[in-house]
């Protein structure tokens, strides 16, 4: 779901809790936007702000912090079938 960031913050790291299995694995993206409505609009960035992805607990350098409203998007992998990963809980950091 969208989230508004307060006034003058940025955010700084994205990490979450998961089980991951053998040979399965979890990432991110973000994006922003100055509207809630600008978020579809709004390209998916990882640590470079290229198509690339975020690994857990990794930091968020430059953030735009003009762009108050944030989303982000998790991908879950699995080499085979017998396993998938399941994640509890996704944190958005901002200071």
């Amino acid at each position: 779901a969208p989230f508004k960031l307060p006034e003058h913050t940025s955010v700084t790291r994205i990490d979450w809790e998961a089980e991951l299995g053998p040979k399965t694995w979890v990432a991110a993206q973000l994006r922003f936007a100055s509207t809630e409505n600008g978020l579809a609009q709004a390209p998916w960035m990882g640590p470079d702000n290229d198509a690339g992805w975020f690994a857990n607990n990794q930091d968020v350098i430059a953030s735009p912090s003009a762009n108050q409203w944030v989303q982000y998007r998790l991908a879950l992998g699995a080499v085979n079938s017998g396993s998938t990963p399941r994640v509890t809980e996704v944190r958005v950091h901002y200071a």
